[in-house]
C-alpha cells in the first residue's frame, strides 16, 4: 500500500507520517518508497535520514539506484531539473549494477525511466521526455504502473507540439491500460 501511494501521480494518503508508515525498512524497496513519501508530505528531515540509510545499506546491485531516485525527485520538486538529471547521470557512472544500459527498451528501472522522462520534460527537452516515456509504452510487469501515466504524459507533450493525431493515440492508448487495471482488480464473482 505504502509502495502504491509513493507512486508520482497518487496524493500522499490522508493522514501518513512516518509512524504509519512501515515499522520494518529493512529493505531498499521499503525505504524508497517511504522516501517518496516523506518528500510528499514535506519531511526533509525524514528524508535526509532515509537517503543515508539507503547509501549505507547492503542492498542487491539493481537496488542502488534507491537514494539517486530520492535526490532527483527533491530536485524536480524544487524546480532544479538540470540538477535532478546531473544525480541520475551520476547513478549510471557510480553504482554498481548488473543492468544493461545499451538500449532504453533493456532499462528495468521503470521507476528511474519515468522520472527521468519527467526531468526532461520540466527541462524543457519534449523529445527526450517523449522517448523515455516511450519505454513504457508496452505494460509489462516492472512498468505496469506508469503504463497508463506515461501515456498520458506522452499525449500532452504531443498536444504541445501540435501532434494532435499521436497525442489521441497515446490518450486512447491510456484509458485502454486503465480500464484493463480496472477490471482486473474488479471483484470477480
Amino acid at each position: 500500500r505504502s509502495y502504491l501511494a509513493s507512486l508520482p501521480w497518487q496524493p500522499l494518503p490522508r493522514g501518513w507520517t512516518p509512524a504509519t508508515a512501515v515499522t520494518d525498512l529493512s529493505s531498499a524497496p521499503e525505504m524508497l518508497s517511504e522516501g517518496f513519501l516523506a518528500l510528499k508530505a514535506g519531511l526533509t528531515p525524514r528524508l535526509d535520514s532515509l537517503v543515508s540509510r539507503l547509501e549505507e545499506a547492503q542492498v542487491p546491485p539493481a537496488q542502488t539506484i534507491a537514494p539517486f531516485l530520492l535526490r532527483a525527485e527533491a530536485l524536480l520538486r524544487d524546480g532544479k531539473p538540470e540538477e535532478a538529471l546531473a544525480v541520475l547521470d551520476d547513478a549510471r557512472r557510480t553504482r554498481t549494477s548488473l543492468i544493461s544500459f545499451a538500449t532504453l527498451m533493456t532499462m528495468p528501472h521503470a521507476e528511474e525511466r519515468f522520472l527521468r522522462a519527467r526531468i526532461l520534460e520540466a527541462a524543457g527537452r519534449p523529445e527526450d521526455a517523449l522517448a523515455w516515456y516511450g519505454t513504457m509504452a508496452a505494460p509489462v510487469t516492472y512498468s505496469l504502473p506508469w503504463a497508463a501515466p506515461a501515456h498520458r504524459a506522452r499525449a500532452r507533450i504531443l498536444a504541445a507540439l501540435g501532434r494532435q493525431e499521436e497525442a489521441d493515440a497515446a490518450l486512447a492508448r491510456a484509458k485502454r491500460i486503465t480500464a484493463q487495471a480496472t477490471a482486473l482488480r474488479a471483484p470477480r464473482g
